[in-house]
């Protein structure tokens, strides 16, 4: 099983046209001039929005703790 399978890929798609989306329209519209301390805010929110997509990855590639225990030969 591979993580870009068909719906994967949809997804990845829809995500890079809604994002081009917003893109365009920050960009025609001007609304990180027309808003003091943009880049600040929006730094910032990256960075929370990072920790907690990381976290929320983590839970499905963390191994338990006893996952080499269960491979070695006891005795």
């Amino acid at each position: 099983m591979s993580y870009l399978d068909g719906k994967n890929m949809k997804f990845l798609y829809a995500l890079a046209g809604v994002l081009f989306v917003i893109d365009a329209a920050g960009y025609f519209l001007h609304l990180t001039e027309s808003f003091p301390g943009f880049w600040a805010v929006f730094g910032f929110a990256g960075c929370v929005i990072l920790i907690y997509f990381s976290k929320f990855i983590g839970r499905f590639i963390t191994k338990k703790e006893d996952y080499y225990d269960r491979f070695r030969k006891v005795g």
